[in-house]
């Protein structure tokens, strides 16, 4: 059953398009789509008792532009060398948007095309639909006379649902309530005939959403055409699975894409809606069945105990007070200890929309935005979002947070909006799980599941885990295995099973939020930043007083960032950032002063930092799509990098820089014209391709992201690497 609808009985055929209006357009003797065809339906095809009633407008859509639209692109789907097939004819009406096209009604519609032929053209698919939805109509009218038993003209709300059953639909029961109250002005709780069709109106057209769902579907399928040509391609859609936040892998949307698209490898906007109509039936056929998995008790519904285990296996690792705050404002009582289908997927549907935060942290983020869109414009440039991520405490990693932005920056603009802020930051969560994941699995040597207390120690300090001492979080003793929960930090030993995956990412992410609140704290740098430049700023403090001078800050800058402090062209940026901070015109610096200047001396060397890549995207002439498979080349390369803490200075400097042994592992090995890579070969047009003093005997020396670029077009022309597949490769 496609669009949020569950099939329960054989009978079909509502779809999103709706009934009434194309009917009526029949009866006026109008074609539907195309120009009147020989045997298109009229009225006088039918007895005047069998007149359809005129309904209300449709509501956020119009219907005639999106068949006129459909029509075409479902019959290209299935078409083949131009003809459609009568045995694909059900298929086709389905993509045209019609739920489960009831059998009968189908071969009724084909009766009236009697060309001998067993394919039919465009335009007689056209008058296929029209005919088709004339003996649906009619269906409609019928299933409404049964359920009026009293002959009142009117059914109840109860009926109602009963009557979408007829037609193998049944939407979730806030849907069909929000579509009633829309009608029910009375608030009688029944429908006459023409509130009744437009009810199932409302419900088919927004493809069983409520209406906000449906209404944020529909923005966004218009955000993700970047480029305004009306289609999508494949990539684009696999993006908006992420930022809809499910949690179909990318194989299951790619293939529900293909489906959808046929042959052809881009679709058009409307051809997209019905193809996240049927992403998100999977997403709600996917809850189901992990609905079954949580239920341990077998009562067909979650009790408030077994929510966080499904949300575990949707790939959540949830703070629970954002999950019972958003079961609060999905209007969930709070005395409801159990949730069917609906009810969590209303819940499901609000804690994405805040992508998994608290109502506090969700404040904290509309704070910073605003404090940096000073002039109310909605969005914030790159290196403002670089800002607002490190105000927000987060250890700023420039290339991962230039990664995150392509998946929510639909139209390549560069700057980013609230609602795509915080979709970013929720990714930017989602990666850290995935990092506690990998570690500890890498150092889960028995592969039972349960880390030892030396491989716990091990795996905290592989995800930087760890405080100023080298210290480990201790997990809540109720969390440890029973045999040792007891058991006092002395006598614990490195062979002891201690703890398994779900306490440790649990631990992990309280740590990681305590680290966040310090680095927020400490104006967006960590606590071995904090130390570095304390120890700076003592060395040059030499008399105590607690203050440094313009000279001996000079001299601190020369020692930190030489090149910097050597460009005559970089002294009146220093100097203005210095009477920025130094307001009271003191000439000299505390450390509190210290702290906020070299947190807007990054700020200067991140826009340069971005001036540069784009420079070196200009020179190299990679396309975009190409930028972003070579940045997360080099974002896993560099996380991968064992001596990645070693190369960091004071939180501006190293973090968010490639290794070049790091670099000669990356490629070592590839594939060139003359074979296997010669690692003589490989060496020298590393050495050639990097910028003079990056390149440092043993493999030494650092190169951030634009000299990587640079790099990868030299060995892509001097044909070291075989071509532009092998960043995928990797």
């Amino acid at each position: 059953a496609a669009h949020g609808f569950a099939s329960t009985a054989p009978r079909g055929g509502i779809g999103f398009l709706g009934v009434v209006e194309t009917v009526t357009a029949a009866s006026r003797d109008s074609p539907l789509l195309v120009p009147a065809q020989p045997g298109t339906p009229k009225a006088e095809d039918f007895p005047a008792s069998e007149a359809q009633p005129q309904p209300a407008p449709p509501r956020k859509i119009d219907k005639k532009a999106l068949v006129r639209k459909m029509i075409p692109s479902a019959f290209r789907q299935y078409q083949e060398d131009g003809e459609l097939h009568r045995d694909n004819v059900p298929n086709a009406l389905e993509a045209v948007g019609y739920t489960k096209p009831d059998p009968d009604d189908v071969q009724k519609a084909l009766s009236h095309i009697r060309t001998g032929y067993s394919t039919l053209g465009l335009d007689e698919f056209a008058e296929v639909v029209s005919w088709y939805e004339v003996y649906l109509a009619k269906a409609i009218e019928r299933a409404f006379t049964v359920c009026d038993t009293d002959n009142s003209g009117s059914i109840s709300a109860d009926e109602l649902a009963e009557l979408f059953k007829t037609f193998g639909i049944v939407p979730m029961t806030h849907i069909l309530e929000e579509a009633i109250t829309e009608v029910d002005e009375d608030g009688s709780a029944c429908l006459n005939k023409e509130q009744f069709h437009t009810v199932m109106q409302t419900v088919t057209s927004r493809m069983g959403c409520s209406k906000d769902e449906y209404d944020t579907l529909v923005g966004i399928c218009h955000r993700c055409d970047k480029d305004g040509n009306g289609e999508l391609d494949a990539l684009e859609v696999g993006v908006l699975v992420k930022w809809l936040g499910y949690t179909l892998e990318e194989e299951e949307s790619q293939a529900i894409f293909k489906e959808s698209a046929g042959s052809h490898s881009t679709m058009q906007l409307e051809e997209l809606m019905v193809c996240i109509s049927k992403v998100r039936e999977a997403e709600i056929q996917k809850l189901r069945k992990l609905i079954e998995q949580s239920d341990e008790d077998g009562n067909g519904t979650l009790s408030r105990n077994e929510l966080p285990s499904l949300l575990r296996r949707m790939g959540f690792w949830p703070d629970m007070t954002a999950v019972w705050e958003a079961a609060e404002d999905a209007g969930l009582p709070a005395d409801d200890l159990d949730f069917d289908l609906g009810e969590l997927w209303r819940l499901l549907t609000v804690y994405r929309m805040r992508e998994g935060f608290t109502r506090k942290e969700v404040k904290e983020i509309e704070v910073v935005f605003n404090r940096i869109d000073k002039d109310k414009v909605g969005e914030i440039a790159t290196m403002d979002v670089n800002r607002a991520v490190r105000w927000l405490g987060y250890s700023v990693d420039v290339e991962e947070i230039q990664s995150l932005m392509v998946q929510v920056d639909f139209d390549e603009s560069g700057r980013l909006n609230l609602v795509e802020l915080q979709k970013m930051l929720r990714m930017h969560k989602e990666r850290w799980v995935i990092r506690f994941r990998d570690a500890f699995e890498k150092c889960n040597s028995s592969g039972g599941g349960v880390l030892t207390v030396a491989e716990y120690r091990k795996a905290m300090h592989m995800v930087g885990c760890v405080d100023s001492s080298g210290n480990v979080p201790v997990p809540l003793a109720r969390e440890l295995a029973p045999a040792i929960a007891n058991i006092t930090a002395s006598e614990l030993q490195d062979d002891m099973p201690y703890i398994d995956l779900r306490v440790f990412i649990n631990t992990a992410l309280l740590c990681q939020e305590a680290l966040r609140r310090t680095f927020l704290q400490n104006g967006g740098f960590d606590a071995a930043d904090i130390a570095e430049l304390r120890e700076h700023f003592d060395k040059y403090d030499r008399d105590g007083s607690g203050d440094i001078g313009d000279r001996e800050l000079a001299q601190l800058l020369e020692e930190i960032f030489p090149e910097m402090a050597h460009d005559p062209t970089k002294r009146p940026m220093i100097r203005q950032l210095l009477s920025e901070i130094d307001r009271n015109g003191s000439g000299s610096l505390d450390f509190r002063e210290f702290i906020m200047f070299m947190d807007r001396f990054r700020e200067m060397r991140q826009a340069e930092r971005h001036e540069k890549e784009c420079q070196a995207v200009a020179k190299a002439a990679f396309n975009a799509k190409e930028v972003e498979e070579f940045r997360e080349l080099f974002v896993a390369a560099r996380v991968g990098q064992e001596d990645v803490s070693q190369e960091t200075s004071v939180g501006v400097s190293g973090a968010d820089m490639l290794s070049v042994r790091g670099v000669l592992q990356l490629f070592r090995g590839f594939s060139t014209s003359g074979g296997k890579a010669n690692s003589w070969n490989l060496l020298r047009h590393v050495r050639e391709g990097l910028p003079e003093g990056r390149f440092q005997a043993g493999g030494e020396g650092r190169v951030d992201f634009p000299e990587f670029l640079l790099l990868m077009r030299h060995l892509i022309d001097k044909k070291v690497i075989s071509d532009l597949q092998t960043g995928s490769k990797a």
